[in-house]
């Protein structure tokens, strides 16, 4: 499913991204265990980069708290107040990404980032259909099947990567609504997702943090929280990928944990 990102020099953009973001990830947690600032600036500058590369770095800042939260936070043993050790490792980060936020603001000039109109041509806004001679965009349950089914469809192609294209644009996935299989799946595979992973967070188990992980970074280039400019395409899973990657082996490990602790006579 990597084969857009790898094979198109656009790609590049997608994999400075995400090595800037496991870099910030990996500072991060260094940070956290040793309290020294050389690290926390390390994070810094590795996330200020990774956003530079691209936005969709911007989830992170969820993802490196809950990471810390998963793997340090709750192993503390004096009383140093857990959400506050989390906080205090997320404020490097935060900063990076103002200083992005404010670079990028004046170069693209800040009204075009609160708002604007929504694009009424094909080519920038593919959730438009033909109602007369006119486009118009989808309703809101139109647009929230096709995104859901759109969404089960990268799963399909992290488990079975075929077949694969450069872009799922125009057109080449149909308007959806609820009624059709596909969308409804959908959104009943990603609500389970989201409760099972979040109904036994304080466990704190790896399974759950690569759910996590992997909603948390789709989100992003999902259409929900805003449009991206085309239905889907290959290149939008390559960060979340990684949660699916953690998620698996850390099953598989759960497993064979499973198996051997059942074994009679152990």
């Amino acid at each position: 499913i990597h084969a857009e990102v790898v094979a198109n020099i656009k790609g590049c953009d997608e994999i400075a991204t995400l090595l800037g973001s496991l870099g910030a990830l990996y500072f991060s947690l260094k940070y956290f265990d040793s309290q020294k600032l050389a690290w926390a600036a390390a994070a810094a500058v590795s996330f200020f980069l990774a956003c530079l590369s691209k936005e969709n770095a911007v989830t992170y800042l969820a993802v490196i708290p809950l990471a810390v939260w998963f793997f340090r936070a709750g192993a503390e043993t004096d009383s140093k107040n857990e959400a506050g050790s989390v906080l205090t490792t997320a404020v490097p980060l935060l900063v990076a990404f103002v200083a992005f936020f404010i670079i990028r603001g004046k170069i693209l000039h800040w009204p075009q980032l609160v708002g604007g109109k929504v694009p009424m041509e094909l080519m920038n806004n593919p959730f438009l259909k033909i109602v007369g001679d006119s486009w118009v965009p989808f309703t809101f349950s139109e647009k929230l099947a096709t995104v859901f089914y759109t969404l089960l469809k990268y799963v399909q192609l992290l488990f079975v990567p075929h077949p694969l294209t450069h872009d799922y644009y125009p057109k080449q996935i149909a308007m959806m609504t609820f009624s059709s299989p596909g969308a409804l799946l959908g959104l009943l595979f990603y609500g389970f997702l989201a409760w099972y992973a979040l109904s036994g967070i304080r466990r704190r188990d790896p399974v759950r943090f690569g759910i996590l992980y992997y909603l948390l970074t789709i989100s992003i280039v999902s259409n929900i929280v805003f449009p991206v400019g085309t239905m889907m395409g290959d290149r939008f899973i390559f960060m979340p990928s990684v949660g699916f990657c953690l998620a698996v082996a850390a099953f598989d490990d759960f497993q064979m944990e499973a198996e051997i602790v059942f074994l009679p006579g152990v």
